[in-house]
């Protein structure tokens, strides 16, 4: 076998419906069963695509969840569509119905992005409280240093 098919992902794509707003996700397993789960959020370089999918997070041992920032064609920043916020609620959802499909808790979940996916990793991870050690670190403010 060659390297490159040893360290080949097997990739899931779906659609998650239980929430009031279907969203696009593809989903990869563990390597080595690690017992994490990485989200990425797409940046504003690839519209319509999924966080990640260019390929960074594909070495990691970690479960990768990728969402898809594209509805009704538009991008949302994962938040609303035409002022409707149950956008924000269906993005949560996904994420705790697969950190809770692999018997994870929010502590044991890192979000990643850049751009508006970084400002969508801050929000979810703040309003929701998934993120590592997100519920036991606190941010300390930088000292003065004028």
């Amino acid at each position: 076998m060659s390297e490159a098919a040893q360290k080949a992902r097997r990739v899931f794509t779906g659609v998650e419906s239980s929430g009031p707003v279907p969203n696009e996700y593809r989903f990869s397993h563990a390597k080595n069963g690690n017992r994490h789960l990485v989200v990425a959020f797409a940046n504003h370089a690839v519209a319509g695509e999924y966080g990640g999918s260019g390929g960074p997070l594909h070495d990691l041992r970690a479960n990768v969840l990728r969402v898809r920032d594209l509805f009704d064609g538009e991008n949302s920043h994962y938040l609303c569509n035409g002022l409707d916020f149950a956008l924000d609620e269906s993005v949560a959802g996904l994420i705790a119905r697969v950190v809770n499909a692999l018997s994870l808790t929010p502590d044991d979940c890192t979000l990643f992005g850049t751009s508006k996916g970084a400002g969508a990793a801050l929000y979810f991870g703040l309003k929701y409280g998934f993120g590592s050690g997100s519920r036991s670190r606190t941010v300390r403010r930088p000292p003065d240093t004028a």
